[in-house]
């Protein structure tokens, strides 16, 4: 823009310029790019040689025929080699005793007294749950050293801190 009083900016006339330089244009005074030199191509190792005679392809081999597996003839077992069962089954006077003896009410120690003689046998070690038939699921018995956590269940046992049952 111009300025008040002075006259407008004529345009200045630009003479073209050459992208690419070229040698000659360097000749005549334009400024001097130096010819980029590219980096030395890569060379690649030679092939190796073809092998002269290609490798022998292996015979195939045969495989023997073989032979359908016959199939089993079902077999039906003969009424005689099956032993004849007894009507009732006898029971022994041993095999009697046994059941009662498993039958039979098992007669287990009070709640209390099995804690507290669990407790004293186990030392040094606490005992951390004690299953009892009397044991309610979720309560503490307060013993001797610690309080302990019941489980109801049908044969008395107790739990170690060490992981052993007594």
């Amino acid at each position: 823009m111009a300025r008040k009083g002075q006259a407008p900016a004529q345009p200045v006339e630009q003479e073209p310029v050459d992208p690419a330089p070229t040698t000659e244009s360097q000749d005549a005074g334009a400024p001097g790019i130096e010819e980029a030199t590219q980096p030395p191509a890569v060379e690649t190792p030679p092939a190796p040689p073809a092998d002269p005679e290609p490798a022998p392809v292996p015979e195939p081999v045969e495989q023997p025929e073989q032979e359908p597996a016959p199939e089993p003839e079902p077999v039906a077992p003969a009424a005689e080699e099956l032993p004849e069962l007894p009507a009732e089954p006898e029971l022994t006077p041993r095999a009697i005793e046994l059941l009662a003896t498993l039958l039979a009410p098992v007669e287990v120690e009070p709640l209390a007294t099995y804690a507290a003689r669990i407790e004293e046998e186990a030392q040094p070690l606490p005992v951390c749950q004690i299953t009892h038939p009397e044991a309610k699921d979720g309560t503490i018995h307060v013993g001797k050293y610690a309080g302990i956590r019941l489980v109801h269940g049908d044969a008395p046992a107790a739990l170690l801190s060490d992981g052993t049952t007594i």
